[in-house]
């Protein structure tokens, strides 16, 4: 499993990084599609197993996060809001247990501002 330890720089030559959002991006996808399928059970494990995996190994609050001290380098601004916009719809996950309808303008924004940064590569 992979943890953000101390700093993730944001740059394309980051292996990591670039791991990191095909992950996002397979998270994305598969949740709108799990939505229109109104298969909420496996958009909870499926959110959670891929999402958890990036939390930030030293933050022991989720609510504290300090992104800028871990995103760092050319594309963390583009990053931090990509990785907000996750964090909100895990915590509405965790709250209801389900991201339904009202949750897809913030999955196909997410979606956007990734396939964006994508195409940087």
């Amino acid at each position: 499993m992979f943890r953000i330890k101390d700093k993730l720089s944001c740059e394309k030559t980051n292996p990591d990084f670039f791991k990191m959002l095909i992950h996002f991006n397979i998270l994305v996808t598969y949740t709108i599609f799990l939505i229109e399928k109104n298969s909420s059970k496996e958009i909870y494990h499926f959110y959670n197993y891929i999402f958890e995996q990036y939390f930030p190994e030293n933050t022991p609050n989720l609510n504290n996060i300090d992104y800028k001290s871990i995103f760092t380098g050319k594309y963390a601004q583009k990053t931090i809001r990509i990785y907000k916009n996750l964090l909100e719809l895990w915590i509405i996950l965790q709250e209801k247990v389900r991201l339904d309808f009202e949750d897809m303008s913030v999955l196909k924004k997410v979606e956007k501002n990734i396939s964006e940064l994508l195409k940087e590569f």
